[in-house]
């Protein structure tokens, strides 16, 4: 056996208890479900999709699936991600026709009309209509192949010679993620906290001057986007520690891309970035050689652009002209945490990052913790990957098999949904973050785990309710269905007090009665409309059709 075919089944048995853990909390035990799941998972940690749309973007294998696993529209990311997914027990190598099939032979097949219709699959449907709309406004289309095993010499080259290309007005990227890359990536979100990230940094051809601020010493300097890929091939992602993402794979940013390999306007970039802000706990600059040595360098404003400039690290390294704003501050210490949010805000982070450090989700952590059956609460994306490592801390978490354990913007999606606001749980979470009056609706000032706990456990019914389901359009009405049973348990529109809360809990029978009236009103209605229904895509994002799904639910329920 080869050292590549040895490294990558060392890799499998590594992260193959994860896989395992995935297939079990979602697909009953699959394991080529659970593949996908996780790694997909792990390739977008630092992306909005909850774990519930995740697994419906995944939701196209079966027939006729043209040879896509599964698609992710990024609206703010101006991204469409496309997935094909190998599992294999045993791993194996991948020469270059599975690669070519994928990212040569598909798009054409999604293109056409006529081989869409031939499919018969409606979630293809969906997929035909999506990709044409990303290549009609120019967003960038990501391959994402995932394979159980390694990449032979044959498949590496294809990689090395289609990772970047063109479909009309759109860039494409092909990224192929094996068993040995899937474990860089793990690693990398999981970067112990203790690492030490100094770096040296060649200013020769830098303009920079230093000032006091605030009795900090700052260093403010204009550089060659060249040092900071240098930095990252360094240290990774250790250098975005104190960012309120946490540790996590950030994305690359669109825009930031677009400039760099346009050969017309990346010696302009300095002019469209604000550029980075960045702690350490010192710096010092030798006269001599013009290199400013940094002990343990921070970047807490531009991870997006970091890693987007290594991403076009060939274009970056070759063109000392394209440089970036540097602003290096020394020692702030016990100011780290207010300097890495305020400067944030002018970014669009994801929004339920800034409220990882707040008072009432650190509570409900400990609440949740705490409860008869005590659930995982993770407030902060990449915890339950960082306890999970020490399988004996998490093990009063354990339920049949899995484990209870819930996501902070997976509950205010629940939370939300069964408020009577399904449209904006499932493509517009980000206000429940954002606004004020919004967050104080799903999460306000006097909530209790316990009362959190009926609209997580109502959407979990309604998930399983949904994958029992047979017609197409089921995996997109969970919310709705979770919705429309609020209308009698929330029917003020706002949740339950601890008592009313408790009383719902306990009501199995009832819930489930609930549940099944409006999958009947949502049955009923969407029959009704016969060669009318605009496709599930289309029909659980508009607002008017909800409001006459009340109506037919409230005539059902009585």
């Amino acid at each position: 056996m080869s050292k590549v075919s040895d490294t990558s089944g060392a890799a499998a048995q590594r992260l193959l208890p994860f896989v395992e853990d995935a297939a079990r909390t979602h697909y009953e035990g699959v394991l080529w479900k659970g593949f996908k799941f996780w790694a997909l998972s792990e390739i977008l940690i630092s992306s909005e999709i909850s774990d519930d749309d995740l697994k419906t973007a995944l939701d196209i294998d079966g027939r006729s699936d043209l040879g896509l696993d599964g698609y992710v529209e990024d609206a703010e990311d101006q991204t469409l991600i496309l997935v094909q997914s190998k599992f294999h027990e045993s791993p194996k190598g991948a020469g270059n026709k599975p690669l070519a099939d994928f990212r040569e032979a598909l798009p054409s097949k999604l293109r056409d009309p006529d081989v869409v219709a031939a499919a018969s699959n409606p979630r293809i449907a969906d997929a035909h209509r999506a990709f044409l709309d990303a290549i009609e406004n120019g967003w960038r289309i990501r391959f994402i192949f995932l394979w159980g095993g390694w990449l032979t010499p044959e498949g590496a080259t294809y990689l090395s010679t289609h990772a970047s290309g063109q479909i009309d007005a759109s860039p494409v990227d092909l990224e192929v993620f094996d068993w040995t890359a899937l474990e860089s990536v793990y690693d990398q979100h999981l970067i112990s906290q203790t690492i030490r990230t100094d770096v040296q940094l060649d200013l020769k051809d830098a303009q920079y001057h230093s000032v006091i601020s605030g009795g900090f010493k700052v260093l403010v300097a204009t550089i060659a986007a060249a040092e900071i890929v240098k930095a990252f091939e360094q240290h990774a992602y250790a250098l975005f520690r104190l960012n309120p993402r946490g540790p996590l794979k950030n994305r690359t940013n669109q825009r930031i891309y677009k400039t760099l390999i346009d050969p017309n306007r990346r010696d302009m970039f300095f002019l469209f970035n604000n550029g980075l802000t960045a702690l350490c706990d010192s710096w010092s600059i030798d006269q001599g050689s013009e290199m400013i040595h940094i002990r343990n360098l921070q970047i807490v404003n531009g991870c997006q652009t970091t890693v987007t400039i290594a991403k076009a690290r060939s274009i970056v390294m070759a063109n000392k002209s394209i440089v970036i704003g540097l602003r290096l501050i020394e020692g702030p210490g016990h100011m780290n945490t207010e300097i890495a949010e305020s400067t944030n805000t002018q970014t669009r982070l994801t929004a339920e990052d800034f409220k990882a450090n707040d008072k009432l989700q650190r509570d409900l952590k400990q609440q949740f913790a705490s409860l008869p059956e005590p659930w995982f609460y993770e407030i902060k994306r990449g915890d339950w990957d960082i306890a999970s490592r020490d399988r004996a801390s998490v093990a009063r978490f354990a339920a049949s098999g899995t484990y209870r354990r819930v996501k902070m913007r997976d509950l205010a999606q629940a939370t939300l949904a069964m408020l009577g606001e399904p449209g904006k749980a499932k493509d517009q979470i980000r206000v429940v973050f954002e606004q004020p009056d919004m967050y104080r609706k799903v999460f306000p000032e006097s909530i209790r785990a316990q009362q959190l706990l009926l609209p997580l456990t109502l959407y979990r019914e309604a998930d399983a309710l949904c994958r029992n389901w047979g017609p197409p359009y089921a995996a997109y009405a969970r919310y709705t269905l979770v919705a429309l049973a609020g209308q009698k348990i929330a029917a003020d529109g706002r949740l339950p007090g601890l008592a009313d809360s408790a009383n719902w809990l306990a009501r199995d029978e009832d819930r489930a009665e609930l549940l099944q009236e409006a999958k009947a009103a949502v049955a009923n209605f969407i029959a009704v409309l016969g060669k009318d229904f605009p496709g599930p895509r289309e029909f659980f994002r508009s607002e008017d059709r909800y409001r006459g799904l009340v109506e037919a639910f409230q005539s059902l329920a009585g």
